[in-house]
């Protein structure tokens, strides 16, 4: 873990590099402050505090902080108590679809793969296994 530092930046956390997370923490485990002479050097500070932020071993809400600082919408002070519900509820179901659609290309890869495999192994008389499999993986390294 590595913490972030600098003018205009605070962090408080009760936690420390090796310290291990019990299983049932406090989501809050650490909390970054940026101050600066206007709204726009607070945000810069913060989005600099967030990418020296280095957190291993676990999932944190970094990410999301880091995207809600460039959002046009936090940018222009456009903000109510919804705003992550407004805003990231459409990007979450966004980002879920695409993992679906990884999840169903990896599948759709390994049964392929399998397939090619039985296939191998179930020639058609009179033709050599062996002729098959490098005609079947001569495709995979072009």
């Amino acid at each position: 873990m590595r913490t972030p530092a600098g003018p205009g930046i605070r962090d408080d956390s009760g936690i420390y590099e090796g310290w291990t997370v019990p299983i049932f923490y406090d989501p809050l485990l650490s909390k970054s402050v940026a101050w600066g002479s206007n709204r726009q050097e607070a945000i810069q500070r913060m989005r600099r505090a967030l990418n020296e932020y280095q957190v291993g071993g676990i999932k944190t809400t970094i990410p999301l902080f880091q995207s809600v600082l460039s959002h046009e919408r936090f940018l222009a002070g456009d903000l109510s108590t919804d705003f992550i519900e407004k805003y990231y509820s459409q990007e979450r179901s966004k980002q879920e679809a695409t993992s679906l659609r990884e999840v169903a290309t990896i599948a759709a890869a390994l049964y392929s793969s399998k397939k090619r495999d039985r296939d191998f192994l179930t020639a058609p008389k009179g033709e050599a296994p062996w002729k098959l499999w490098g005609r079947l993986n001569a495709f995979r390294n072009k």
